[in-house]
C-alpha cells in the first residue's frame, strides 16, 4: 500500500498535523468566543433591564405627578362632591390614562363619580395614603369588571382641614402595555414581577388577569419549573443574570433589575438566537478543516512520486557518501 511508502507516510505526517493544528486552534478559538459571547450577552440583559426600569420608574413618577396635580385643584380641594365630580369627570374624558377617579373620605369611604361607594380603609395603600404620601397600589382584580386595575391615591389639602385622599384607577394591563414593546432578537421579552413573585407585566396578559405567580403554582404542583427558579431567582436578589430551561423555548437567558417600590423587571432572550453567531463559527470550522484535508490528500495524489524519487534519491546519495566516509577512514588507518 502507498501509505508504507515513505511519501505516503509523509502525507498522513502532514496531514494529522493539519487535523492537529486545526483542531487545536478552533477549539481554543471557540472556547474564547464563547465565553467572550456569555460575557458580552450577561451584560447588556442586566444593562437592558436596569434602563427599562429606569424608563418605567420615570412613567410611575409622572403618574403620580399628574395625580397629585389633580389633586391640587380647587374644586378637588373644596371637598364639595358635586364640583369635584364636574371636574374629574372632564379630567377622565381628556385623558385616557385613567379608567375612573373617586374621593376616600377619612372614615376609608371611596365616593365614585357614578354615586358608587366602597369601604376600601383597610387596604395598605390607603392607610399609607393618610400618612401623607401618594402611593401606587398592587395590581388587584376588579370586582366590578373582573379585569386588573391599578389604583393610586394622593392626599387632598382640603379647605376644610378634613382628611381625604384622590383615588385614580389606572387600567391593569398598564405595565404590560409598557413590556410588550420590548423585544430582544426575534423571540426574547420583558415581564414583571411583584415583590412576592405575581406577575404584574406580561405580553401574555391572561397571566396578569390570572395573577399568576410561577412560585407558588410550583410549591403547589410539586414541579420545580424554569419559570419558579428565574421567580425565586429575582426575588432573592436586586439585580443579577440567571439561566433556565423551559420546554417550550430551551434555554433562556435573563437580566434582572428591581424598582425602588420592590417589583422587579426581567428581559429575556433566548439562547440558540444569541448564539447563533457561534454555531456559524463552528461550521465554518469542521468545513475549512476538511477542505484543507482533501487539498492535503491531493497534494499527495498529485505529488506521491515525485516525493518517493526525491527520497530515494537522498538514500541513495546518503549512503554513497556513507561509503566514501568509510573507505577515506580505511585508508587513513593503513
Amino acid at each position: 500500500m502507498w501509505i508504507k511508502g515513505i511519501g505516503g507516510k509523509l502525507v498522513v505526517a502532514i496531514i494529522a498535523l493539519v487535523f492537529v493544528t486545526c483542531g487545536t486552534l478552533g477549539l481554543s478559538t471557540w472556547i474564547n468566543s464563547t465565553k467572550a459571547m456569555n460575557e458580552q450577552v450577561e451584560s447588556n440583559l442586566v444593562s437592558r433591564a436596569e434602563d427599562v426600569s429606569q424608563y418605567i420608574e420615570e412613567h410611575f413618577q409622572l403618574t403620580l405627578v399628574e395625580v397629585e396635580a389633580i389633586a391640587e385643584q380647587e374644586a378637588v380641594r373644596s371637598m364639595d362632591f358635586d364640583k369635584q365630580k364636574q371636574y374629574l369627570s372632564k379630567r377622565l374624558a381628556d385623558n385616557k390614562n385613567y379608567l375612573g377617579f373617586g374621593i376616600i373620605k377619612a372614615d376609608g369611604i371611596a365616593h365614585y363619580l357614578d354615586d358608587t361607594t366602597a369601604d376600601l380603609g383597610d387596604r395598605d395603600y390607603v392607610k399609607e395614603g393618610f400618612t401623607g404620601k401618594s402611593v401606587m397600589s398592587e395590581i388587584t382584580i376588579s370586582r366590578v369588571t373582573g379585569e386588573p386595575v391599578i389604583l393610586i391615591v394622593s392626599p387632598i389639602d382640603t379647605v376644610s382641614g378634613e382628611k381625604a385622599l384622590l383615588l385614580a384607577r389606572m387600567d391593569g394591563y398598564y405595565l404590560s402595555n409598557i413590556v410588550e414593546d420590548i423585544k430582544v432578537g426575534n423571540s426574547g421579552y420583558a415581564f414583571m414581577l411583584d415583590a412576592k413573585g405575581t406577575i404584574i407585566g406580561h405580553n401574555n396578559h391572561s397571566y396578569v388577569k390570572e395573577q399568576n405567580n410561577p412560585i407558588k403554582e410550583a410549591e403547589e404542583t410539586g414541579v420545580m419549573t424554569g419559570r419558579a427558579l428565574a421567580a425565586k431567582e429575582m426575588i432573592a436578589h436586586k439585580s443579577g443574570y440567571f439561566s433556565f430551561e423551559t420546554e417550550d423555548a430551551g434555554t433562556n437567558l435573563m437580566g434582572y433589575h428591581t424598582l425602588d417600590n420592590g417589583w422587579k423587571m426581567g428581559v429575556i432572550a433566548l439562547e440558540n438566537e444569541m448564539f447563533s453567531g457561534l454555531s456559524k463559527l463552528k461550521t465554518n470550522f469542521i468545513v475549512t478543516t476538511i477542505i484543507v484535508s482533501l487539498l492535503g490528500h491531493l497534494s499527495h495524489l498529485l505529488f506521491h512520486d515525485l516525493l518517493v524519487d526525491h527520497f530515494v534519491m537522498f538514500s541513495v546519495l546518503a549512503k554513497a557518501y556513507q561509503r566514501e566516509t568509510l573507505h577515506k577512514r580505511f585508508l587513513r588507518s593503513i
